[in-house]
Parts: structure tokens; sequence; C-alpha cells
């Protein structure tokens, strides 16, 4: 359509891409100022002055009512200074108008909720600081122990959600002192509705300026060439087991309890047996993206596009936090043993096979939605609860195949493995040293 209206006229296509991206950022802008929150937040900064003592009290919200007849212990939780959350510890009674109460006997609550509601509940109530110094001390180790709001790609894009007006977070706590989950949450719609749009429009974004700095694109020989030729059979199957050791790898690291590079393990085994089949001239023109020719292609794009994930994402940064060799090796390791390691497969032999089964951008699609489902399974086994999360849908949905969308068009365009790394890699580590 784009080669039709521009008549292949470069400057014609440009124009228009950047007039696309022009109304696709005013509406960005629109949304952001009509849905207050619906761009997220950075990962909250809690903070906890004293532990009390409460008297008998009984209050109610939304359908939930809770009543502590003995009183208890409270934990008050304040974000800049307004109290924002509690954590009740005592014996409890509460009763759910819609059933949503544990099977088991709490043993307190965790509620987040916004400022002004919670002072209209805490009413005339009196805390008391706890002199009891052997009971502060194991209310405070259970706070540590607790999770707070959910956290969606810690350390990156802030898909965290403080409830505004409306808006409420709780669940309940056991004997042991562990956290009875999935929580209660309700979340206004407009909110959902309004991030949803917010990281559909980012995504869209980043396709159209993949496209503006590779208007000029035309594919190599070699890419033809493979492109024309259909993979044997069992290239087909190895993509698929190569998707299968893609999911056992991003769960590597909550099975073994190691740190998240721990997942090169897993898709160096998948490279490796890959090799393996190529030797065996079971798979053919296995180069996972790594070409003497193209290696110095794409990274203009991949900075642009870099900027416009953090800036949709994190607004303007205000700070930057570099830490010296520590900041550098932290990057080089997220590259080679996170971003290089998902790329290869994903990338370097998925999308490439799917692509000469089916076309190249059928080959894109199938690849992002793959990713997807793999990360959704990853969160079904390790953390089922986050289901429950309403920006559970955003993540799933828009961010995973979407990201997986723009790495895949920038490995099309560029025929490089490591401008998709390279993506891949800022995309996750500049919201770490870049604070709003």
């Amino acid at each position: 359509m784009l080669k039709k209206l521009s008549g292949m006229n470069y400057f014609v296509a440009l124009i228009i891409l950047l007039g696309i991206i022009f109304v696709l950022g005013l509406m960005a802008f629109i949304l952001v100022a009509s849905f207050p929150g619906a761009l997220g937040t950075a990962p909250p900064q809690y903070e906890i002055k004293e532990v009390y003592d409460f008297e008998p009290w009984s209050f109610e919200i939304n359908s939930l009512t809770a009543s502590f007849p003995e009183g208890g212990m409270i934990i008050p939780i304040f974000r800049e200074d307004k109290q924002v959350a509690a954590l009740f510890i005592g014996p409890g009674e509460y009763a759910d108008r819609e059933d949503a109460l544990p099977t088991e006997e709490p043993l307190g609550l965790y509620l987040n909720i916004d400022f002004d509601t919670f002072s209209k509940l805490r009413g005339d109530i009196i805390f008391m600081p706890t002199e009891d110094a052997a009971a502060r001390d194991a209310a405070l180790d259970l706070y540590q122990r607790l999770p707070d709001l959910p956290v969606h790609w810690h350390n990156g894009i802030p898909l965290v959600f403080h409830p505004g007006e409306g808006g409420l977070y709780y669940y309940f706590i056991d004997a042991e002192g562990d956290a009875l989950l999935p929580p209660v949450i309700v979340e206004p719609g407009y909110k959902l509705h309004g991030t949803l749009a917010l990281y559909a429009l980012l995504i869209v974004m980043a396709l159209l300026i993949i496209l503006i700095f590779s208007l000029d694109y035309h594919p190599s020989r070699y890419w033809k060439f493979i492109h024309c030729a259909r993979p044997p059979w069992p290239a087909a199957a190895a993509a698929a087991g190569a998707a299968a050791f893609a999911l056992i790898s991003e769960l590597l690291p909550a099975f073994t309890g190691l740190p998240e590079p721990i997942m090169a393990a897993g898709y160096a085994a998948a490279v490796a047996i890959l090799i393996v089949l190529a030797r065996l001239k079971h798979i053919d023109f296995l180069d996972f993206g790594i070409r003497p020719d193209t290696y110095k292609h794409g990274y203009l794009i991949v900075l642009a596009v870099a900027v416009l994930y953090l800036v949709m994402t994190r607004r303007i940064p205000g700070t930057v936090t570099l830490n010296g060799i520590t900041t550098l090796v932290d990057f080089l390791l997220l590259f080679f043993l996170v971003a290089l390691a998902r790329e290869l497969i994903w990338r370097g032999y998925i999308q490439t096979v799917l692509g000469r089964i089916l076309g190249p951008t059928p080959g894109i699609i199938i690849t992002a939605i793959l990713a997807g489902l793999v990360h959704y399974i990853v969160l079904a086994v390790t953390a089922p609860w986050m289901s429950a999360y309403p920006y559970t849908a955003v993540e799933t949905f828009i961010l995973v195949p979407g990201t997986a969308l723009v790495l895949g068009l920038v490995y099309l365009r560029t025929e490089n493995i490591f401008s998709s790394t390279l993506l891949h890699s800022l995309i996750l580590f500049l919201p770490r040293i870049m604070a709003c």
C-alpha cells in the first residue's frame, strides 16, 4: 500500500510515514493526558516508620468487610509521605459479598488503596507504637517477606500501577506469614483500556520508525535465495523443538533459583543441537544471522527505536545512574547471556525457518505469537496468581508479542542478529539506569 501511495518515491513515502507517526504520537499524548496512570510508573519506593498497636476496628471497602474485635498490630506503609497501604496483623473476621475469601483462616491482611480512601477508613482509630520489641521485630520480618504490587518486567518497562481513585489491591496472610494469592484487584476499566491503547501505539510507531530508517532496503541475494528455498521437514520440526527449548530456558531461573542469565544455558543447548543437525545435513542455511557482510547493519534503527521505547514508557528520563565498570559488566551480561541467547533462537532460527516456509511477514507474526505464548506459560507456571492482575493482559497480548514483532522486523530489514540483540538489550537495560 505504501508503495502504491508513494509511487515508489522515497521522499513521498518518508512524508507519509512521518505524518502517520505524528498523528499516532498526538494520540499517545492525548491518551496520557486523558487517562492518568495509563502510562504506569516506576516500581514504588515504600517507606515504613513504625509498628503500631490499634484498638478494635471494623471497616468496609468494596465487597470486603474486615473486623478486628480485639485490635491488632498495623504497619502503615507510606509513599511520598502519604499512607497508601497497610499490613494488618492479628485475629480478624472477614466477610465478602463476592465470596473472595481464602479457604483457611487468615493471620492478617495486606491492603493497598489510595491515600484519601485510607484516611476515611482510619477515621478516629488511634495507633500506639508497639512496646513489645519481639512482636515488633516479628512484624517487620513478616512485612519484608511479603510481595507488594505486582511488578511486570522488573527493572524494565514500568508496568506498575498504584491503585488510584476507585482502585483496590489486597490479599490475606496465612498462619505461617505467607501471602494467600491470588490477590483481589479492583481497577477502573478506563485505565486498563488506556494502557492497552498506549502500548499498542508504541508498537505501531516502532514498526513505522523501522520502515522509515530502511526505506531504501533491498534484501541481499543470499536473503532472497534462502527465502526461495523451502527448508527440509526436519528444519520445521527443529523450529518447534527450539521453541520448546526456549520455554525451558525461560523457566530455568524460577526452577533453579539462579539469576536471569542462567537461561543462557538452555538456549546454548538448543544452539548446540541445531549445529549438530546442520553438520548431519538435516537442516540447511544455519547461520543464526551472523554474517560478515551484514554485521554493521541497523544500529541507527536500533537507537531510534530504543529512544521511542524509553520516552513512551518512562517519559523523559530525569536521572541516569552509572556505576562505572559495574554498569558495563551488567550490560555485557545482559547482551550476551540474555538478549543474544534469545535472539539466536527466536530470530536467528525460528523466525528464519518460518519465513522460508510461509513468507517473511507471516514468519515474523507467528514467531511473535509463539513468543507471547511462551511468556504466558512462564507466568502461568511460575506465578499463576498474576492472571488476576489486569495488566497481565497488556504484557501478554501487547508488549511481549509486539516487541517480538519489532525485533523481528529489525532482523528482517538488517539481516543482522546483533542489531536485534542490541535493541533487545537496550529495551531491558536503559530503564534500569534511567529514572523517571
